[in-house]
């Protein structure tokens, strides 16, 4: 009687990463493929209190916001749409990312980054103060509106009791 050869049993191989990456339409990387973490015994106020993966993170180069009117149940309200552009970290490849916010979504950011002062301290505030004087001479913001609206919540904020003597303006 014949023998029988014996079927070598296939190992099974994980599923490799192609690259480059998948392309979009427009030529750039799918933004599925964009990575980065924040990690760490700290919060994302401490400075040097947290780890951050920069693996494949998007290093922005082109920041574009538009106001849009969204329509959610039928009813029209007002959206802001931001596009990231940017090369992939450790690679040659570049992204595109939108990313839709409501009014608190908008705030949030505009707070985080704000708070970036108090974290990285004068450079960041100097870089920021010029980007805002430009925006301002080309009509793309009014600081007096903003200097408005920074005042009204310093008044909220001193009428808190849990403030001590209030914030001090300088």
């Amino acid at each position: 009687m014949p023998k029988r050869k014996k079927k070598r049993q296939q190992q099974h191989q994980p599923r490799q990463t192609q690259f480059p990456y998948d392309r979009e339409p427009n030529g750039c990387v799918s933004p599925k493929r964009i990575g980065g973490d924040i990690a760490g015994p700290g919060g994302p106020h401490d400075v040097g209190g947290v780890i951050i993966d920069t693996t494949d993170v998007l290093l922005v180069e082109h920041v574009e916001v538009v106001s849009v009117n969204a329509v959610r149940n039928g009813q029209s309200q007002p959206a802001i749409f931001m596009k990231l552009d940017g090369r992939i970290n450790r690679k040659a490849d570049h992204a595109r990312v939108g990313c839709a916010l409501n009014d608190d979504g908008v705030a949030a950011i505009v707070c985080e980054l704000l708070a970036i002062h108090d974290r990285i301290g004068v450079p960041a505030l100097d870089a920021l103060t010029r980007r805002m004087v430009a925006a301002h001479q080309n009509g793309v913001i009014d600081i007096a509106r903003l200097v408005e609206s920074i005042t009204k919540a310093l008044v909220v904020l001193a009428d808190d009791p849990g403030m001590g003597d209030g914030p001090r303006i300088l």
